[in-house]
């Protein structure tokens, strides 16, 4: 069941998660990379370092996290693969979150 509101800039904030508690990874690793560059964009587009934003704005920003994960792998594919593979993988988590939260 989806929320109405997601934190950004902490895992809780104001009893609001972010996205990746409500999922069945840890915050760790791989949905930690995805929740970095979330809570990146949301801090660049409203200019607030932590908070909660509504759901609608979470999930459009999650999904700008993915597409920006995926476009820094596509630009490390010709120099370090691995960092590639990496990035593209923390991509891969981010959807695999979106579809169980959002």
């Amino acid at each position: 069941m989806s929320q109405e509101y997601y934190a950004f800039g902490a895992n809780m904030y104001d009893d609001c998660g972010c996205p990746a508690l409500y999922s069945s990874y840890e915050i760790g690793g791989l949905a930690l990379q995805v929740a970095e560059h979330y809570d990146q964009i949301i801090r660049e587009r409203y200019e607030i370092d932590e908070g909660v934003v509504p759901a609608s704005v979470a999930k459009s920003c999650w999904q700008d996290a993915i597409e920006k994960l995926d476009d820094k792998s596509d630009e490390y594919e010709e120099t370090d693969i691995k960092h590639s593979d990496y990035l593209h993988e923390c991509a891969r988590v981010g959807e695999d979150v979106m579809a169980e939260v959002f």
